[in-house]
């Protein structure tokens, strides 16, 4: 045949090869079912897309990769069970008290832009609420301590769930903790999330339970109960006792958050202690995770006899409560985020370990920058995550080139995450200034109003900038064209860090 002239016997028999098949795939069976698959995919992806970008790269995905591409999209993008957790949240709804009843709460000169309130409300699942009392425990202050101490006082309740439990000594110091409250006769719950702690010996759980601590996993991949996704995690950290105190941050059970010579590494963290009607709103969220991760309705969960406690109590700070995951209406966090930071008129100060924004938030910090707002950004020099790391330098060219202060967090892993704008509003909690945390994890954060608190996480910021160096503009000129790939070619995976 002319076209195999010039090539060789065992080359032109491999074209010939690839060819045969080529014709076989186009008549099996097999491409029949892969553009079955492909259409179903293609509807689905459709009908529930959120991000035209992710959407378009899984359609492409699920036409050009036989099998894989479908796979991919209901392994790492469709929610398991997310009808019914949306129906459970409707019911919630009512419990919560935040969509149909008063949202109009004073923010006391805490923020004078009537649009930015606004958002707040609408976004926000929960009102404002006031009241409070709030308690900033950073790495210094031993932060598990407190906990500990709250889980051996408690008299009748014990609720916890975590995203990352290990084995070790922290871990130990817990389940003894919760055994001996399980003793005195208080019911412990405990919710984990299973990615996150997949590094946990599967004796632990059973030997949990043993001692009389319920526990249950959220959300456990499990194809022959249909939980095919891997990709939406419970990122929450909670632990409330008996509805009275509850401590929302991002500290985890793991040896990493001990703070001692012993330990390999420290986190540099920050958690928020509350007393008051927030502890409630806490609790009602870990309430419906309780049920997603038992598979019960959540009315009967056995929440309500203690539900009101925490009301009766006179803080001084304005609280909200911000839910955030996959199965919720809005994508909250996301909302407040951007809002907060186009509100900023003198000062923005944002802490976190895991600095992949995208182009939506990365472009109203760098405006900010731009406009006379001074931008302090702290994060890793190194996060855990070397896409993450890479991705970073991307999206922060551009800032420090606005005017933006980058400052590199070195020695200790910076863990905290915190937005501060104006010295009036503070937001902290579990979310990441991430893709993943805006739109895939579930997400608990604090909306603080006023300018006692927001000075303390500002002084937090600034005492660990002490322990950071500047990006420079000089230093990134002269980035080679090796980190200039690397950077680029991280950020093309900016949906999935």
């Amino acid at each position: 045949m002319a076209v195999f002239r010039g090539a060789s016997g065992s080359e032109a028999a491999a074209v010939q090869l690839l060819g045969f098949v080529g014709s076989i795939w186009t008549l099996s069976p097999l491409a029949v079912l892969h553009a079955l698959l492909a259409c179903f995919t293609t509807v689905h992806v459709v009908l529930y897309y959120r991000r035209p970008a992710t959407a378009v790269a899984y359609l492409f995905a699920a036409w050009t990769l036989p099998f894989v591409g479908p796979l991919s999209y209901f392994v790492f993008s469709v929610g398991s069970k997310r009808r019914r957790i949306r129906t459970e949240r409707r019911v919630s709804d009512l419990r919560r008290g935040g969509r149909s009843g008063e949202r109009a709460n004073p923010y006391d000169g805490a923020i004078d832009d009537s649009r930015l309130v606004s958002i707040l409300n609408r976004a926000g699942t929960f009102p404002l609420c006031g009241g409070n009392d709030l308690q900033l425990l950073t790495h210094q202050d031993h932060l598990l301590d407190p906990m500990l101490k709250e889980i051996r006082e408690a008299k009748r309740e014990i609720l916890l769930e975590t995203f990352i439990l290990h084995r070790g000594r922290v871990a130990r110091k817990l389940i003894d903790a919760l055994s001996e409250a399980v003793d005195r006769g208080v019911r412990v719950r405990v919710v984990i999330d299973p990615i996150g702690s997949r590094a946990l010996p599967r004796d632990v759980v059973p030997h949990m339970r043993e001692l009389g601590i319920e526990v249950h996993t959220f959300l456990t991949p499990n194809p022959l109960k249909g939980r095919f996704q891997v990709n939406f995690r419970n990122h929450r950290k909670i632990l409330v006792i008996d509805a009275k105190v509850a401590f929302v941050g991002d500290s985890n059970w793991t040896d990493d958050y001990l703070r001692s010579i012993e330990s390999k590494r420290s986190l540099v963290n920050s958690d928020v202690r509350i007393e008051g009607p927030a502890v409630a709103h806490v609790r009602r969220i870990f309430s419906e995770d309780w049920c997603v991760a038992a598979g019960c309705s959540l009315e009967d969960a056995d929440f309500e006899e203690v539900e009101t406690e925490a009301a009766a109590h006179d803080g001084g700070y304005w609280v909200r409560v911000i839910p955030h995951g996959p199965d919720e209406p809005t994508d909250a966090l996301w909302s407040i985020f951007g809002a907060a930071i186009h509100s900023a008129e003198k000062d923005l100060v944002l802490a976190t370990p895991f600095f992949v924004p995208g182009a939506t938030m990365n472009e109203p910090l760098r405006l900010a920058a731009a406009g006379g707002v001074r931008v302090r950004i702290l994060i890793p020099e190194r996060s855990d995550s070397v896409f993450a790391t890479h991705a970073a330098r991307f999206y922060l060219e551009r800032l420090v080139k606005a005017g933006a202060e980058v400052w590199l967090h070195r020695g200790d892993f910076l863990h905290a995450k915190i937005l501060c704008v104006d010295g009036k509003w503070t937001t902290t909690g579990s979310c990441n200034f991430d893709h993943r945390s805006f739109f895939l994890n579930y997400e608990l954060n604090l909306e603080v109003t006023g300018e006692e608190f927001a000075s303390k996480m500002t002084e937090f910021v600034e005492r660990e900038i002490g322990n950071a160096r500047r990006l420079t503009l000089e230093e990134i000129e002269n980035w080679t064209w090796v980190t200039r790939f690397q950077s680029k070619l991280a950020a093309l995976f900016e949906p999935i860090l």
